[in-house]
C-alpha cells in the first residue's frame, strides 16, 4: 500500500492456490499465514499449505527457502531436505539474522544458509513442561544474544526464549 493509498500485489495471485516458484504473479501459495522481513530487504514467509518457508527477495522473486511443497513431516535439514508440519508464523532476527518458525508447537531456526534445527521446547521456571500452541513470535537483540517472545494464548502467557548455552523456555 503506498502512501496514496494504492495497492497492488507484490507475490502470487488473488485466488490461485499453488507452489510454483516465480517471479510477482508467476508465484503460487497455499495458504500463507505470516511474512518477516531481513536486514536485505527480502522476506520469509511461512506457506502453511505448502508446509515451507518461502523467501522473495527483494525484485519479488519467490523461491522455496526450506522445506518441500506438499511433503510434510518434522525432520531437520538442509534447504528442500528440511520437513515442516503446521508452520504458522516465521520471525527474522538476532545478531546472525536467522529465521525462526513455529512449526505446531516446536519452534525451528534456520540459518542463513538454510540449515533447520528444532529447539528444544521446556519450560524451566514453572515445572509444568511444553508451552502449548504459541501463535506467534517476535526476535529481540540485546548485545550479541538473542531472544525469542512467543505469544501462547491458550495459557494467557509471554514465553522469553533464552540462549546462554542452547535455548532454554521460561515465562516471566
Amino acid at each position: 500500500i503506498t502512501p496514496a493509498g494504492r495497492v497492488s500485489t507484490f507475490a502470487g495471485r488473488a485466488r490461485m492456490h499453488g507452489n510454483a516458484d516465480g517471479a510477482g504473479s508467476y508465484a503460487r501459495f497455499g495458504d500463507p499465514h505470516s511474512v518477516a522481513s531481513d536486514d536485505h530487504l527480502q522476506l520469509y514467509v511461512a506457506d502453511t499449505g505448502n508446509c515451507a518457508i518461502r523467501l522473495i527477495d527483494f525484485e519479488g522473486n519467490v523461491s522455496t527457502f526450506a522445506g518441500l511443497a506438499g511433503s510434510p513431516g518434522n525432520v531437520d535439514g538442509v534447504g528442500n531436505k528440511a520437513r515442516f508440519s503446521n508452520v504458522q508464523c516465521v520471525a527474522v532476527g538476532g545478531v546472525e539474522l536467522n529465521i525462526y518458525v513455529l512449526d505446531g508447537d516446536v519452534v525451528r531456526k534456520i540459518t542463513r544458509g538454510g540449515t533447520v534445527t528444532t529447539l528444544p521446547n521446556r519450560a524451566l521456571d514453572d515445572g509444568k513442561g511444553h508451552f502449548i500452541h504459541p501463535t506467534s513470535m517476535a526476535v529481540g537483540k540485546a548485545g550479541f544474544m538473542e531472544n525469542l517472545y512467543l505469544v501462547e494464548g491458550t495459557n494467557n502467557v509471554i514465553w522469553e526464549v533464552i540462549p546462554p548455552h542452547g535455548f532454554s523456555f521460561r515465562h516471566p
